[in-house]
């Protein structure tokens, strides 16, 4: 699945990610109703949201349809699955919903009322069995097995609201943007314990792009700066300039890789030092899965396969479609394109 854990390192487990190059095409899949939007794969299955409403469930080895369910116009953010049960946001007639439904066959389990806010939503995350579902201003956990809301953190005074966010060790750190009230300033981040329901802390100078957390560090990016921050206090470790802009950041335990459209660049986790760039691969979508980073998309329509420790470049596979997102399960990277349309590479 995309982002992988709760704590969006976008680093797959060990062993998901195809062991040997070059890759090669196992099927495809176009859904003659809707175009597809990013896949989450768990237990042999890919599910994949479509733009039209709903969702279809393909077989992971072979890309046979399993099932498909509608649930109204998918309200967008990237779906979560967790023991063997997918949430999503779906808006119909009665309103604005959060729906659980079953990996195995597509049924509902449950639906539960959702916020009523417009604007950017943020991936769905699961973690410890809890579902946390941010809608511009406003963070709302839910029982993942009952559907009952747990508790919820509305932001106020916000001009943009909360642009993302990350769960670690039982509490959820979000990145706010034009932020005016008087319990978090612009440009920050937030640190919220769902189970006494209050703030631990703010930090404010940081924090309005991509963000993930590892080994009790908090990494984030605002415009071309990486900063890392302590989970604990929320206090700046150290920070770097990645001349990347608006770049998203990808976590595992010895290298960070910061990311855009036109570069891919990787730098230490202890203390930011860069230590390898490639400026001709640029990047939608960037997974890293043991020893292999895969790169998609960008400003040239090509896969790549990169090593992890030096960048040197394992694969590539020109695109007729720009690739716009994917995911790395079971040996296998699976990949949407422009056109909506889901790859399957082994």
């Amino acid at each position: 699945m995309a982002d992988y854990d709760a704590a969006a390192t976008a680093t797959a487990p060990a062993g998901h990610g195809p062991s040997s190059f070059p890759l090669e095409e196992q099927w495809s899949y176009a859904s003659p109703l809707a175009q597809a939007e990013t896949p989450i794969v768990a237990d042999g299955t890919v599910v994949v949201p479509l733009s039209g409403g709903g969702l279809v469930a393909l077989n992971a080895a072979s890309g046979d349809e399993q099932w498909q369910a509608t649930r109204g116009s998918y309200a967008g953010g990237l779906p979560a699955v967790a023991d063997d049960t997918i949430v999503l946001r779906s808006d119909i007639a009665t309103g604005h919903h959060l729906d659980a439904v079953d990996l195995a066959d597509g049924s509902r389990q449950w639906q539960a009322d959702a916020v009523d806010e417009s604007g950017e939503k943020t991936r769905l995350v699961v973690a410890d069995r809890l579902v946390y579902d941010v809608r511009r201003t406003t963070l709302t956990v839910w029982d993942l097995v009952t559907g009952e809301r747990c508790t919820r953190l509305r932001l106020s005074g916000t001009a943009f609201g909360i642009t993302g966010l990350a769960v670690a060790d039982g509490t959820v750190y979000l990145t706010t943007e034009e932020v005016v009230g008087d319990e978090v300033s612009s440009r920050g981040v937030v640190a919220f314990d769902p189970q006494r329901g209050a703030v631990d802390w703010t930090y404010r100078d940081g924090g309005i792009g991509d963000i993930t957390v590892v080994d009790g560090t908090i990494y984030v990016v605002v415009g071309d700066r990486l900063q890392a921050l302590a989970t604990d206090t929320g206090d700046e470790v150290w920070h770097v300039d990645t001349d990347n802009y608006s770049p998203s950041v990808t976590a595992a335990a010895d290298r960070l890789l910061v990311t855009d459209r036109e570069s891919v660049t990787a730098f230490a986790t202890d203390g930011g030092e860069e230590q390898w760039r490639r400026t001709d691969v640029g990047t939608n979508a960037v997974i890293r899965a043991g020893e292999t980073v895969f790169a998609v998309g960008g400003t040239q329509w090509e896969l790549h396969a990169l090593g992890a420790d030096d960048g040197a470049t394992r694969w590539r596979e020109n695109l007729i479609w720009e690739a716009t997102s994917a995911a790395v399960a079971d040996g296998t990277l699976f990949v949407v394109n422009a056109e909506g349309q889901v790859y399957a590479y082994a």
